[in-house]
């Protein structure tokens, strides 16, 4: 009774962390065109919150295994977030540092969140970990349920309005996070010290260090969807609820695959769902780049049912596999920090660049050519799994 009661505490926190992320998250690129920054603009102040991903990725990662505890420093980084992206959309002039210092605290908490969130149920032991994918389907319907929304709510209450409907649903889920336990790590002793030695140690694991950049590699294009093809549908015109459905339906086709994810892992095996991922975003970009209708880039947005649930199931499960058991909280966000926290200081200012200077479509098969390589990686790293 108490592991179903645990279930579906978690899955209401997904469901409303996810929800909550989405309505700051989705909307940097329309808002920072709203007040009139171009593409180069957009794409540097976007790239700032990698230096701030990498920083909280570690620095979290570091405290949770030092210090036992997961609980308290995810509702930190969760009231964080809520406090930076309302700030954020509240500054509605263009005020260039101001906006880069706000979204790099924003965007870099809620990249933190997205793999916090996972470290927090992980502690739960291997039956938490095996409800992970269900679990996670939650995610995904509030992630979908917050994109239907966001066009009215924009249309109501305008970018303040949003910041603010952010703030509020953040106390609704912190009355749920406090109704759960700190995991099973709590019953340990209270610190450990991590030594460079321990990092060195998990940095010499090849297959470590293969997941990672095959990652950096298909995040380089997750990142591209949200900046580059946002941009492409802007300039054929797409408007605020249109942007809406391509997240809508990028949320609602996660939702069975999560559901039955065990299932695909039991199908396939983490290696072989990471080659699926890559090469799927690798067409889905081939693909944005030959499309000139806005109806066809929402469709395409249906291969977030492979190139998201089924990648973060693999990454998930091969990054906790290659972590040292005193290092688990330590690996997943260390991996996070370099292959999301390059991808994102990278792509958006890159991407942007080469989109003033020559066009969107250009950088999206650019985008491609460079999933394509993750997808090369990823036939390595399943031949390393089989030798060994």
């Amino acid at each position: 009774m108490e592991d179903k009661r645990l279930m579906m505490k978690f899955c209401i926190i997904y469901f409303l962390a996810y929800g909550i992320i989405a309505l700051g998250y989705t909307q940097y690129v329309p808002y920072l065109s709203s007040i009139g920054y171009n593409p180069m603009e957009r794409g540097i102040l976007i790239s700032s919150y990698a230096i701030t991903t990498i920083a909280f990725q570690l620095i979290f990662g570091i405290l949770s295994d030092k210090y036992k505890t997961v609980k308290k420093l995810c509702i930190i980084a969760v009231v964080a977030f809520a406090i930076f992206t309302y700030l954020f959309y509240s500054l509605e002039t263009k005020m260039f540092i101001l906006h880069m210092i706000l979204i790099a605290m924003s965007a870099g908490l809620a990249n933190l969140n997205f793999g916090y969130f996972d470290n927090w149920l992980f502690t739960f032991g291997e039956k938490a970990r095996s409800q992970f994918s269900f679990i996670r389907a939650f995610g995904s319907i509030g992630w979908a349920v917050s994109s239907i929304v966001i066009a009215k709510l924009l249309n109501m209450f305008g970018y303040k309005g949003l910041g603010l409907t952010i703030v509020l649903l953040t106390i609704i889920m912190l009355g749920v996070m406090f109704l759960v336990s700190e995991g099973s790590k709590s019953t340990q002793k209270k610190s450990e010290k991590i030594t460079a030695t321990d990092i060195k140690e998990l940095l010499s694991n090849k297959k470590y260090i293969v997941v990672i950049v095959i990652l950096f590699f298909i995040y380089c294009a997750n990142n591209s969807n949200s900046t580059t093809i946002i941009d492409k549908m802007l300039e054929l015109g797409a408007t605020n609820a249109q942007i809406g459905y391509k997240w809508t339906i990028s949320g609602l086709v996660e939702i069975p695959v999560y559901i039955y994810g065990s299932f695909f892992l039991r199908k396939f095996g983490p290696y072989k769902l990471l080659c699926i991922s890559a090469f799927a975003i690798m067409l889905q970009f081939i693909l944005f780049g030959m499309s000139n209708s806005i109806d066809a880039m929402i469709l395409l947005s249906g291969f977030q049912f492979i190139t998201g649930p089924m990648m973060m199931l693999a990454s998930r499960m091969l990054i906790f596999e290659f972590s040292s058991g005193k290092l688990k909280s330590t690996g997943l966000l260390l991996a996070l920090s370099i292959y999301s926290g390059l991808s994102a200081l990278l792509m958006p200012s890159i991407g942007g660049t080469i989109t003033n200077y020559f066009n969107v479509n250009t950088t999206i098969f650019i985008v491609a050519i460079i999933a394509g390589m993750g997808f090369l990686l990823s036939i390595v790293l399943n031949s390393m799994a089989k030798n060994s």
